[in-house]
């Protein structure tokens, strides 16, 4: 996949958690982890990236430039 989507709210069962950890540390691509009412404004007036200063870092954000451009 070119992007994870994933949903995440409060009460979230555990096996969610373990979804969510593996896309974020094994999917090699971006991950967009959406409030689960939704998101609150398109484009995004804000972004978040965390950084290492590694390739999968570097990778991840090159491939969620288009997304990045769109944000205020």
């Amino acid at each position: 996949a070119d992007l994870v989507v994933l949903s995440r709210g409060p009460g979230d069962a555990p096996v969610a958690t373990e979804v969510l950890e593996a896309a974020l540390f094994g999917a090699r691509v971006p991950v967009l982890v959406v409030p689960s009412g939704g998101l609150p404004a398109w484009p995004p007036e804000r972004i978040v990236i965390a950084w290492d200063g590694g390739d999968e870092a570097m990778a991840a954000v090159r491939a969620a430039r288009s997304l990045l451009d769109q944000a205020a």
